[in-house]
């Protein structure tokens, strides 16, 4: 009992800690063409530990949620007086125009912090994308301009490199689809933000699994965020309380509104430690977040579900997950660097 009281603790200290939640790439220098780690090599009885810990914490968190979601529904969008269909678009329009303001005023990056260019037109195109979103009809010129940004940053930088930020396209097509005004389309504009920026993390996290070795020049000067770990286990630890976090944004009903007030809490606690390039890289990213916070669950609900049985089906559905998703890193990292 003492044991798995320690694990625990260690789990929830690895979830409070800012690097379980920071962009490496942004302080440090790497090389995105090596080999990642084998896949014969993370086959040891750390990471088994760990995703054993983690499918179990899936269970019960899944459990849980599908029980609270069988007797109440719940939602934040009723203590806002407000349109529930304006609401998230008004959010999004402020915290885009800001960001793109911002970026213009720093310069010599597309996007994020590590997306670094010199290009006249890129200044250009985020103040015009800033001016589009002042107007409902060009928005989807706003849309477009991000898109237009995404684009030529996978030039820049390759398809590999851009997955990281996939949120991007959530962002641009919620714009692109607000001015059209079709039923059909805007059914998938929330679940687009969902998905992506959960996938974005856990794109992230497997990351942390495949390059620790990034991790080492920030963790040479900031010994004291491992707290007293093994550096490979608090590594590995991190990436898999990110791959948990993020999928049950995507996966859970209830739970997801408060999942994602977390995220957004660990995420700005970052701020105050990694200063203003996280901040500013961070911050579409938070606005989705307080998004999803305040809509919460818009996955259907069916409350005659047995509960138990939810909770098995999402743990099957995370297993599967992290098999996809480990599998296209290593496929994506290998067909674009050969490595």
């Amino acid at each position: 009992m003492k044991i798995l009281t320690h694990i625990l603790g260690i789990i929830l200290g690895l979830s409070l800690s800012n690097i379980s939640q920071a962009h490496i790439k942004w302080f440090v220098e790497y090389d995105i063409s090596a080999a990642p780690t084998p896949l014969t090599q993370l086959a040891s009885p750390l990471f088994f530990s760990l995703l054993i810990l983690s499918i179990w914490g899936i269970t019960l968190g899944a459990y849980i949620d599908s029980r609270w979601t069988k007797f109440r529904y719940f939602s934040l969008m009723p203590y806002f007086k407000t349109d529930s269909k304006d609401l998230p678009l008004s959010i999004i329009r402020i915290a885009t125009g800001i960001f793109f303001v911002a970026l213009w005023l720093v310069g010599g990056t597309t996007l994020t912090p590590d997306l670094i260019t010199e290009e006249p037109i890129v200044p250009i195109v985020q103040m015009l994308i800033a001016f589009a979103i002042l107007f409902r009809p060009t928005l989807i010129l706003a849309g477009l301009g991000i898109l237009g940004l995404y684009g030529y940053s996978i030039y820049l930088y390759g398809f590999f490199h851009m997955l990281d930020y996939a949120f991007f396209i959530a962002l641009s097509a919620f714009l692109i689809i607000t001015p059209i005004n079709s039923p059909t389309l805007n059914r998938f504009r929330l679940p687009l933000i969902y998905w992506l920026i959960g996938l974005s993390f856990m794109w992230s996290a497997v990351e942390k699994i495949a390059f620790p070795q990034w991790f080492d020049p920030f963790l040479d000067k900031n010994s004291f965020l491992q707290m007293g770990l093994d550096r490979s286990l608090f590594i590995m630890a991190a990436a898999f309380v990110e791959l948990s976090l993020f999928y049950t944004l995507i996966r859970f009903r209830n739970g997801v509104a408060i999942i994602a007030l977390l995220a957004n809490l660990l995420i700005m606690s970052g701020n105050f430690y990694f200063g203003k390039i996280d901040a500013l890289g961070h911050f579409p990213a938070n606005a989705m977040l307080l998004v999803i916070t305040i809509v919460g669950n818009i996955r259907p609900l069916n409350k005659k579900q047995w509960s138990s049985y939810c909770a098995l089906k999402i743990t099957i559905e995370f297993i599967i997950m992290l098999i996809v998703i480990f599998s296209l890193y290593y496929l994506i990292h290998w067909l674009e660097y050969g490595s």
